[in-house]
């Protein structure tokens, strides 16, 4: 314990101090111990089993009706990271490419032309705003799987959720 080796030391400017200071020391010093106590016991982390590795026979790098089911595989390593506290932070992009986005049903545009509103020849997309509408909820979906994953991890007094930024 840290406590321990510097109880000396500890005692010595105990002695020195004001009882309100006292009082602050000792809370501090409580704060270590238990800090300690949860490092060196810490609590049991459920369901940290590597999962089953996904299927992904005729699958290629290519193939843009499986970007959901990837998307939703990131999601769940982010979430297992932080289950098993193997991380505390994750970063996951899902911003448009060049790629269409075939599992929307948008296959004349880019995923960069429609964040834009217009082609890359700068013809103007005459559905843009339903379209970016469109690409808004899928991805707000994809958030929204994280956060709620992230409610259901316990941590302390809450759950991870409670302890994190999303941004």
């Amino acid at each position: 314990s840290v406590i321990d080796l510097a109880a000396g030391r500890i005692t010595a400017l105990s002695g020195r101090l004001a009882q309100s200071e006292r009082t602050l020391l000792d809370a501090h010093l409580t704060f270590i111990r238990e800090h300690e106590q949860r490092v060196q016991n810490p609590p049991p982390v459920a369901a940290c089993e590597v999962p089953e590795a996904p299927d992904l026979a005729g699958h290629t790098t290519g193939d843009l009706d499986f970007v959901p089911q990837l998307m939703r595989m990131q999601l769940d390593n982010i979430l297992l990271a932080v289950r098993c506290d193997l991380t505390r932070s994750a970063t996951l992009i899902m911003g448009g490419n060049g790629s269409t986005l075939p599992w929307l049903g948008i296959n004349q545009y880019t995923a960069h032309s429609v964040a834009h509103g217009d082609t890359d020849q700068h013809v103007p997309i005459p559905n843009a705003a339903e379209l970016q509408l469109q690409v808004g909820q899928w991805q707000a979906e994809q958030f929204a799987y994280l956060v709620r994953g992230l409610n259901e991890i316990p941590e302390g007094d809450g759950t991870a959720l409670d302890n994190s930024l999303v941004v």
